[in-house]
């Protein structure tokens, strides 16, 4: 098993024939941009201890996806770096030594996601989900023992299986007289609703959690971070 440098080019090298594989699905073909290099995943310098799956590389202005090389921005110090970083320090990780960052969707589109399917209602990450998730059960088998952390509700769609809860809210507990103090239990996502075949913690993307009816997110927070921690240490 190849955790270090050698292992994220055998992943890049492996990436590219799957790319193709995306050009065979018709419904993908008119919102893919095959013309940008897929970013490389982050990788920590010390030992991985979690590892975080973001969505897929397209960020909302177009101008800024080519200047995207590594997953989620990491190698360089914008507001999701300081984001996440900020989470490490609260599950006592360091994010330059113990993380290792990918994305389920590895490729870019013309545009978000998010924006295709509110304007085609076509879910291309759950359309891309049978090319790209046997990359990420490999990617994920070279750290057996690493919390999985999910960033935000798109990616959810790739990652649990159809007839289980697919919303963020479902796995924080929401109860819609939370403002009352009522609660449901926590959350992840189980080895058998796992597309990967891996228990996931899904954590709100930074957008969300700022947003303003994000209230019952940001309350939350701590009580979810304390319950990846109980879990983490079973």
């Amino acid at each position: 098993m190849v955790t270090g440098p050698a292992f994220v080019d055998e992943l890049m090298t492996a990436s590219y024939p799957a790319l193709r594989r995306l050009e065979e699905i018709q419904v993908l073909r008119p919102y893919l941009n095959l013309s940008l290099p897929l970013p490389r995943p982050y990788l920590g310098s010390g030992k991985i201890r979690l590892v975080v799956i973001g969505q897929d590389p397209t960020v909302q202005r177009e101008a800024s996806r080519q200047s995207v090389h590594t997953v989620l921005n990491l190698d360089r110090h914008g507001s999701l770096t300081g984001y996440l970083e900020d989470l490490c320090q609260e599950l006592g990780l360091s994010l330059s030594e113990n993380i290792y960052a990918t994305n389920a969707c590895k490729n870019f589109f013309t545009r978000p996601p998010t924006t295709i399917q509110r304007d085609s209602g076509i879910d291309v990450l759950e359309a891309s989900a049978g090319v790209w998730l046997p990359v990420l059960k490999s990617e994920l088998a070279n750290f057996p023992h690493a919390t999985i952390l999910s960033l935000g509700q798109p990616v959810l769609s790739m990652l649990v299986r159809p007839g289980f809860d697919r919303t963020m809210r479902y796995y924080w507990g929401y109860h819609r007289l939370w403002r009352q103090g009522e609660r449901e239990p926590l959350r992840f996502i189980s080895v058998g609703a796992s597309t990967v075949d891996r228990v996931i913690f899904p954590f709100v993307h930074e957008p969300t959690e700022r947003g303003r009816r994000a209230e019952f997110y940001r309350i939350r927070r701590g009580e979810y971070i304390q319950f990846i921690l109980e879990q983490s240490a079973r």
